[in-house]
């Protein structure tokens, strides 16, 4: 049954069988299909039905029988909102009946199978007004000023120990489900997509704050991402690279470059921006990543102050290096930093290698392993290589540029294997990004 809808009766079979005209009707439909014994034939069901049409004043519209129908299986396929009826002899009759108070039409399909039975398939359709009553619209709505969803204050959800970056506020109802602070850090920011649809990234170092919120599913990640870009324009950030959806390429692939705190959801509904401040005292860097699916949303804010390192908190001492070696027979080589995911150290860390040459050159009989340690981030087999070529970096640095002997030193790759710290946790993750100093007995 269907209470208003447009049918295609067959009014005329192709000489290919195959090519049928339809005259399309609308109105109150009604369908049957009906099993019957094998002894029944589709020509004489044919013959009945047309005889009560007739009774009631019917016109046989179109008829066909046997082969002259066409092919069966289109047949059924094209008139049947229910499952058609198929076999080895068929028939097919559409006629009209219109009284004083009715008009209808009828189609009536009929076939049999080998020694089993009949079938009939009847579709009779009403002609009747487009029944348009179904809906109101409620005309005092738009009297009505929009009404926004309201969401709850959810602060006191936050992971313990979060807090909003004083620089932008949170979506009402949104919680910080993770987080990251470090008073000097480098950070990526992705500034364009390549060729093959990759994020192209530069680092920008500095204080770095990194929410990972929790929204509401009502909201929508346009909106997210046009309210905080409308936000920053307003404070005069100017837009360095934006994505959305698939442009911002696959998510995994996105997620991975930025070292995202936020990656449930699909490529579809991500949106990015990167925008810059340039102001005298240092630029601010503030990017947003949204992500979410039918089921949730979430976004990460990450805001990067720019300021110089503070060498004072990570450097060493020769007295200090001497010391450690004496006593424990290893030092690590506090301030020794590189560019990020790099073996390119930075100009903050050469006055570490100053102060390793001036001991070197004190101890010329004294040998050394240079050791290079990285966190559990990422893949193991990467993580060696990277420690390798840290520690290649400061030996080749020692030896070409401050006279060192090159067997008073080895350079050694560990990786992620030998941790000080937990990796659980950024700080931890820290410690264990190092390079170290350890004395041969041999």
């Amino acid at each position: 049954t269907r209470h208003y809808v447009e049918y295609p009766f067959i009014i005329s079979v192709g000489e290919s069988r195959a090519d049928f005209s339809f005259k399309p009707i609308f109105g109150q439909l009604q369908q049957q299909t009906y099993e019957l014994a094998p002894e029944y034939s589709p020509n004489h069901i044919l013959d009945n039905y047309r005889a009560q049409l007739k009774k009631l004043g019917g016109e046989v519209l179109f008829e066909c029988r046997l082969e002259t129908c066409g092919n069966t299986r289109i047949l059924r396929e094209n008139i049947a909102l229910l499952d058609g009826v198929i076999g080895v002899d068929n028939g097919y009759l559409f006629a009209r009946v219109k009284h004083e108070q009715k008009e209808f039409y009828t189609a009536i399909q009929t076939a049999s199978t080998t020694n089993s039975y009949a079938s009939i398939h009847i579709t009779t359709l009403e002609v009747v007004p487009e029944p348009l009553g179904l809906v109101t619209a409620n005309a005092a709505f738009l009297q009505q000023a929009p009404k926004q969803i309201e969401f709850n204050d959810n602060v006191q959800k936050d992971t313990e120990g979060a807090e909003d970056h004083p620089l932008l506020s949170r979506l009402k109802g949104a919680v910080i489900h993770e987080f990251k602070r470090q008073g000097f850090a480098s950070t990526a920011f992705v500034s364009a997509m390549d060729a093959t649809n990759k994020p192209v990234v530069v680092e920008r170092a500095g204080k770095l704050t990194q929410n990972g919120y929790q929204l509401p599913k009502e909201y929508s990640s346009y909106e997210v991402f046009s309210n905080y870009k409308a936000a920053l324009t307003k404070l005069g950030f100017e837009a360095q690279f934006e994505c959305k959806g698939e442009a911002c390429g696959p998510e995994r692939k996105f997620v991975e470059a930025i070292d995202s705190l936020v990656n449930i959801g699909n490529e579809e509904s991500q949106f990015y921006g990167w925008y810059t401040l340039t102001r005298p005292e240092g630029n601010v860097h503030v990017s947003t990543y949204t992500i979410g699916f039918i089921g949730g949303l979430w976004t990460e804010l990450r805001v990067l102050e720019e300021t110089q390192l503070k060498d004072d908190r990570v450097g060493i001492n020769l007295a200090a290096l001497t010391d450690q070696i004496e006593a424990k027979g290893h030092v690590t080589l506090e301030g020794l930093l590189f560019e990020y995911d790099s073996d390119k150290l930075l100009p903050e860390a050469l006055p570490v290698v100053e102060v390793l040459a001036s001991y070197l050159s004190a101890n010329p009989s004294r040998a050394f392993y240079v050791v290079g340690h990285t966190d559990d981030k990422g893949n193991q087999a990467y993580n060696q290589g990277l420690s390798q070529r840290r520690a290649v970096a400061v030996v080749k640095l020692l030896t070409a540029s401050h006279g060192i002997k090159t067997q008073q030193l080895e350079a050694v790759g560990i990786g992620e294997h030998a941790p000080i710290a937990s990796n659980n946790d950024e700080a931890g993750q820290q410690q264990n990004r190092r390079v170290e100093l350890v004395l041969r007995s041999d």
